[in-house]
């Protein structure tokens, strides 16, 4: 018995004029069988149909597949000299030559999706609408789903009038804003931190191409 069918089930009318499933108390409209090593057995149950199964791969065949993704923003990142952890003989301190780089900048958007671990990356030299929902595109091919839910802060590029229209064309995409000033509940803030570790720390780039694929190859390995 690991698996069970239940349809709907049936209502018989109470002493009160109002109808109840069989074997259901008063308080429970309907009543769902589920069928286990014991037999069969009664359980309450909202809706009118349900699927009950002791195998949670089988329910999740029946379901809509549906990701939820964290979508954010890293940068501006700049060409320049990260430093990283070394150790130095001695007792004074470690020090480097600072490096403000001004040699040019690029945007990271990028989607993680904390169930698998997986992540995509869009480079940009902008934070803007138009890279958003390029973004969007990349994250319907690279994360096949029935539906995708995108968890994002209320910044002004992923609230665009632009990006509205966009999603508007697909439905099956819906976007859960976080609060105001609580950024740190998106989950991708720390796989940021891990990205920067690989792709930045202890390194020197002297342009714009270096510390794309500095990224591009962080994201690969990860």
């Amino acid at each position: 018995g690991a698996i069970a069918w239940v349809a709907h089930a049936h209502r018989v009318p109470t002493r009160g004029g109002r109808k109840r499933a069989v074997g259901a108390s008063r308080a429970t409209s309907t009543m769902v069988r589920v069928e286990g090593r014991g037999g069969w057995r009664g359980l309450p149950f909202r809706t009118g149909v349900a699927f009950v199964s002791q195998r949670p791969q089988v329910i999740h065949a029946m379901l809509p597949c549906t990701r939820v993704l964290c979508v954010d923003e890293l940068g501006p990142l700049a060409v320049k000299t990260y430093p990283g952890a070394e150790w130095k003989a001695g007792p004074h301190r470690a020090t480097f030559e600072p490096d403000y780089g001004r040699r040019g900048k690029v945007w990271a958007h990028g989607a993680f999706e904390p169930a698998t671990g997986q992540a995509t990356l869009v480079l940009s030299d902008a934070r803007d609408s138009a890279t958003h929902i390029q973004l969007l595109e990349q994250i319907m091919i690279q994360f096949p789903a029935d539906r995708w839910l995108l968890i994002e802060d209320n910044l002004s590029t992923h609230t665009s009038r632009q990006v509205q229209l966009a999603l508007l064309a697909h439905a099956e995409m819906q976007v859960q804003l976080l609060p105001k000033y609580a950024c740190w509940l998106n989950l991708i803030e720390p796989w940021w931190k891990q990205l920067q570790s690989l792709a930045l720390k202890g390194h020197c780039f002297a342009n714009i191409e270096e510390l794309i694929a500095a990224l591009t190859g962080a994201l690969t390995y990860w």
